[in-house]
């Protein structure tokens, strides 16, 4: 009787447990980023980035990366295509990841005034990743680099993944 008992115990859980799964199936991608359960900066929707290519979101994208601070966390960038008028940069920070959809959907595109410069700066920084985001070539004049880092500390880290970086034409 009592193996009886449990096995409805456990079929009751898994029925839960199979329900929330559906659910899950069923809700688009973007939803757990909107909640915000995972402590994520979504530079749209928390700092007003537009990502339509044509509006400066440097910066959204640079308060997104300040309020940060030198504990790091993670900045998300929805899919879309950001322009940029100056350097990201990420000073004195440890454990900043840079995060996107895919390195076609969530794009950065520098302007004329990043011509020379690097896309993404990180200064003084440890453990720092950037992924699955594209950074699209400048029309007006080539960055001195899509991605470059000036560290004096020893255990510098950098993790680049599902990057595509694209020349202008």
């Amino acid at each position: 009787m009592r193996n009886i008992a449990r096995l409805r115990d456990r079929s009751g859980f898994f029925s839960l447990m199979s329900g929330i799964f559906l659910i899950s199936l069923l809700m688009p991608r973007s939803v757990a980023f909107a909640v915000g359960d995972l402590g994520w900066l979504n530079v749209k929707t928390d700092f007003g980035a537009v990502g339509d290519g044509s509006h400066d979101d440097t910066p959204a994208i640079q308060a997104a990366i300040q309020a940060l601070g030198s504990t790091g966390g993670t900045v998300y960038f929805p899919p879309g295509t950001y322009s940029t008028t100056a350097s990201l940069t990420v000073t004195n920070a440890t454990g900043v990841r840079l995060v996107g959809d895919s390195s076609t959907a969530s794009l950065i595109q520098p302007g004329g005034a990043v011509a020379g410069k690097p896309v993404i700066l990180f200064q003084n920084g440890e453990h720092c990743s950037v992924e699955n985001i594209g950074i699209l070539g400048n029309t007006y004049g080539a960055p001195s680099a899509g991605i470059q880092s000036n560290s004096t500390r020893e255990a510098l880290h950098r993790q680049l993944s599902g990057m595509c970086l694209v020349s202008g034409a």
